[in-house]
């Protein structure tokens, strides 16, 4: 059967081979067909991806997270919160990612699992999983998370970096935006580009002038240069009629 007309569900072991492959350019028609298969049998569908979430190699079980989060339907996804607790952490992380995203509900009930993410992830591929936890948990405002947010910020164990980060994170949840909005404009300039950052990803109301006025006035060019790259995005966002919260940061 023409790969492009069928509609029933690869096996396994074509899943499998599939997700162990190197890319190449079938992937476009590939998920076609799962497409096809899911709206067909999504029944089926879940019992196909409820095996390779528990399959033993991580690339396939990256797969299944991939795929899941691509054709959607709550028989897929509902398998995802599953792979929190994966044996491989970058399996946990990219569930996240994927649930943030296109589940954020069922992200923000698993505060206990992310809670605990911060302590075993610790040491696991630098800081970078932690402060992806960090920003997840502001952009998603999982207010729960803050105690978490303030124990890095006051760990000596991390970079000083990661807990600048962190504490103006912190400060979010506990003072709101104004704090940072005022921070931007008053040129806090440790922490510009956090503070730039976060009121770009959660798009405060207030930041285009802020940005605006750290870009006029800020003693430093770095920091006018930073400052107005970010109301230049969001300026072309606000003419386009876009969220500037939903486009990738421009630094």
């Amino acid at each position: 059967m023409n790969l492009n007309e069928d509609s029933t569900w690869p096996s396994i072991t074509e899943l499998v081979n599939y997700a162990l492959a190197p890319d190449d350019p079938a992937d476009e028609d590939f998920y076609a067909r799962l497409r096809r298969a899911h709206a067909a049998d999504p029944e089926e569908g879940r019992e196909i991806f409820l095996k390779l979430i528990r399959n033993p190699l991580t690339r396939v079980r990256e797969f299944a997270v991939i795929a899941g989060s691509e054709l959607g339907g709550p028989e897929l996804i509902g398998l995802l919160p599953e792979l929190l607790d994966d044996r491989n952490k970058g399996v946990q992380e990219l569930a996240m990612a994927s649930l943030a995203e296109i589940r954020p509900d069922i992200l923000r009930s698993k505060v206990d699992v992310l809670r605990r993410k911060f302590r075993e992830w610790r040491g696991y591929d630098g800081d970078d999983p932690i402060r992806h936890l960090e920003w997840t948990a502001v952009q998603l405002n999982i207010s729960e998370l803050a105690p978490e947010i303030e124990r890095v910020a006051e760990d000596v164990g991390f970079t000083s970096g990661t807990r600048r980060e962190a504490a103006v994170l912190a400060t979010f949840f506990e003072q709101g935006p104004t704090e940072i909005l005022r921070r931007i404009e008053a040129h806090d300039h440790e922490n510009m580009i956090f503070l730039c950052r976060l009121a770009w990803l959660t798009g405060l109301d207030g930041a285009i002038a802020a940005y605006e006025r750290c870009a006029r006035e800020a003693p430093d060019e770095k920091c006018r240069n930073r400052c107005g790259h970010f109301a230049a995005a969001a300026r072309r966002a606000e003419e386009a009629g876009e969220p500037f919260s939903s486009l990738d940061t421009p630094v």
